[in-house]
């Protein structure tokens, strides 16, 4: 029973080329204001990078280094909450390169997390 309100945020993909509402984030929350960065992931083990690669976070992922101990790979996207959840759903296996505002956040997530044990 609530009012509908009307949005002006295109959510199909454009026509004649261009950037969508999902293009530049995982998920869909979407920081209209909020610059795409790049994230650099370093995976050190072989099943998580295999599961990973096979289902890409997002669409601009690439391996950026293979080593024997670990794959480093990267994307752009925009910082939301669908990125976190999945840098929390791996984070067994991966760690944040780079930016170290992501960095940092995830290692606050994991201190909070080591307190309450």
């Amino acid at each position: 029973n609530e009012k509908f309100i009307e949005s002006n945020i295109d959510y199909e993909e454009p026509i004649d080329g261009g950037e969508s509402y999902f293009d530049p984030i995982i998920g869909v929350t979407n920081h209209i204001k909020k610059p795409p960065i790049k994230i650099v992931l370093r995976i050190y083990d072989k099943a998580k990078f295999d599961k990973i690669d096979t289902n890409p976070p997002h669409h601009s992922y690439h391996v950026v280094d293979k080593k024997e101990s670990f794959v480093d790979v990267s994307f752009y996207v925009k910082e939301n909450r669908e990125l976190f959840n999945f840098l929390k759903e791996n984070i067994d296996e991966v760690e944040v390169l780079s930016p170290n505002t992501v960095r940092g956040k995830i290692k606050n997530i994991l201190n909070k997390s080591i307190s309450r044990y």
